[in-house]
C-alpha cells in the first residue's frame, strides 16, 4: 500500500521508525577516526581537577556548521508545499523549485563536507589568534581545539529524512511532526522551519561525543531548539557516560555522597519511560541498559576489591618498632582472603570483558570502564 494512503496513526509510526533510526545514527556514530583518548600519562601530566574549566564550556563548533548539501525536493507531482533550504539554515515552503541534483541514496557511509572558504578563513583567523595567546602547558585546551576542528569538519550520515519531505504533503507534514516530537524542530508563521534539524543533530552528537572522549569534561547541555524527551534523553545518555569515566573518582569521595551518585545514575536506567511516543524508546533502552550493566559491573568490582584489600589486612599483624618492623601471618585468616579472591576470579571469567552490546563499541567500553 502507498504511503499517502496509510492511517495517519500508521505512518507517524513508520516515519516515526525512520527518523528514530536516524536520529541515533548521527548522534552515535564513532568519528571517522574512532573514538579517541589521550594516554594515561598526559592525562595525569596535564589534567587535574583544579585546572580552569572556562575554557571547556566554549562550544565554537555549535555556532557555526558547513552547508550540507540538501537536495531540494522535485516538484514533480504536482506538489506545491516544496521545502528547500535557505541561506540562514532554515527549511522554507516554496511554491516552485529548481532541479536539483538526485538525492545521495541511503546508506550507512559517513560524508566528510568541505568548509567553505568563508569558514576556512575564519577558522584560520581563530586558529592563528588561538596560538599567540595559548598557554604552552595547557595540553588538554589545544587538544579540545583540535577535537572540535575535527568534529566540526565531519558531516552527518546520508540523510534518510531529506527524501521523505519530497514525497508527498501528506507524508511532508506527518515527517516535520515527527521531527518536531523527537529533536524539537518548529513551524514559524510563515510555514519554515525555525532551526535546520541537521544542525540540531550536530550539537547532540558533539555532546555525545565529548562524553565519551578522555579527559575533556562536559560541559551543560545547551540545546537551541525545544527540548524534547528525546533530546532530553539523549543528553542523559551523555551524562551517564561521562559519570562511567568518572567512576574512579568515586572511591575517594564520602561514602554517603557517592552512594547519592550512584543512585542518581540509577535512577537514569528508565530514562525511556518519559518518552511519551512507543516508536522512540527502543533505542533509548538498549543504550541505557547496557551503560547501566557497565555501571553495576564497576561497583561490583569495587566491592570485590574492598573484600580483598580488608581480608588482606586481616591477615598480618604489625609487631616490633618502626626501624625493626615484623610481621605476624594468622593463618586462620588466609581462607576468608583466599575466598575473597576466589569469588573475584569468578567474577572476572564470567563477567568481564565480554562486551555483549553491539551498541557500546569495544574501545568505548575501553574509554568508559578502564579499570575493567
Amino acid at each position: 500500500m502507498p504511503l499517502h494512503n496509510l492511517p495517519p496513526e500508521i505512518l507517524y509510526d513508520i516515519l516515526g521508525e525512520v527518523v528514530a533510526s536516524y536520529v541515533e545514527r548521527a548522534i552515535t556514530s564513532p568519528p571517522i577516526d574512532g573514538w579517541e583518548t589521550l594516554d594515561s600519562e598526559l592525562h595525569s601530566e596535564w589534567f587535574t581537577d583544579e585546572e580552569d574549566e572556562e575554557d571547556d564550556d566554549v562550544d565554537f563548533a555549535s555556532d557555526v556548521y558547513e552547508s550540507e548539501e540538501e537536495a531540494r525536493p522535485s516538484s514533480a507531482g504536482g506538489d506545491d508545499h516544496a521545502f528547500d533550504v535557505n541561506a540562514s539554515g532554515s527549511i522554507a515552503s516554496s511554491a516552485s523549485t529548481e532541479a536539483s541534483a538526485p538525492i545521495p541514496a541511503p546508506n550507512e557511509q559517513i560524508v566528510s563536507v568541505a568548509l567553505s572558504e568563508e569558514e576556512s578563513n575564519a577558522m584560520e583567523i581563530w586558529a592563528s589568534e588561538q596560538e599567540r595567546t595559548l598557554d604552552p602547558e595547557n595540553m588538554v585546551e589545544f587538544k579540545l581545539y583540535l577535537w572540535n576542528v575535527l568534529e566540526l569538519r565531519e558531516g552527518l550520515p546520508r540523510n534518510d529524512i531529506a527524501p521523505l519531505l519530497s514525497v508527498c504533503r501528506y507524508v511532508r507534514e506527518t515527517t516535520i511532526k515527527v521531527l518536531e516530537d523527537s529533536i524539537g524542530v518548529k513551524r514559524n508563521s510563515d510555514g519554515s522551519l525555525d532551526c535546520n534539524p541537521w544542525n540540531l543533530l550536530r550539537v547532540l552528537r558533539r555532546h555525545y561525543r565529548l562524553a565519551h572522549t578522555q579527559p575533556f569534561d562536559l560541559p551543560p547541555p545547551e540545546y537551541p531548539a525545544l527540548m524534547t524527551p528525546l533530546v532530553e534523553c539523549y543528553f542523559w545518555l551523555s551524562g551517564l557516560s561521562y559519570s562511567l569515566r568518572q567512576m574512579g573518582k568515586l572511591v575517594y569521595m564520602d561514602p554517603e555522597a557517592s552512594q547519592d551518585a550512584i543512585q542518581d545514575m540509577l535512577n537514569l536506567s528508565y530514562m525511556a519511560d518519559v518518552i511519551p511516543q512507543q516508536v522512540f524508546r527502543p533505542r533509548i533502552d538498549q543504550r541505557s541498559h547496557a551503560l547501566l550493566v557497565h555501571m553495576r559491573r564497576f561497583i561490583s568490582v569495587s566491592m570485590y576489591c574492598a573484600d580483598i584489600t580488608c581480608t588482606y589486612k586481616e591477615m598480618f599483624s604489625l609487631k616490633g618498632t618502626a626501624r625493626h618492623p615484623g610481621f605476624v601471618i594468622h593463618d586462620d585468616k588466609i581462607p576468608a582472603f583466599s575466598k575473597a579472591v576466589q569469588t573475584f576470579v569468578q567474577f572476572d571469567r564470567k563477567h568481564m570483558d565480554k562486551k555483549k552490546y553491539p551498541e557500546l563499541p569495544g574501545p568505548l567500553v575501553d574509554v568508559t570502564c578502564p579499570s575493567f
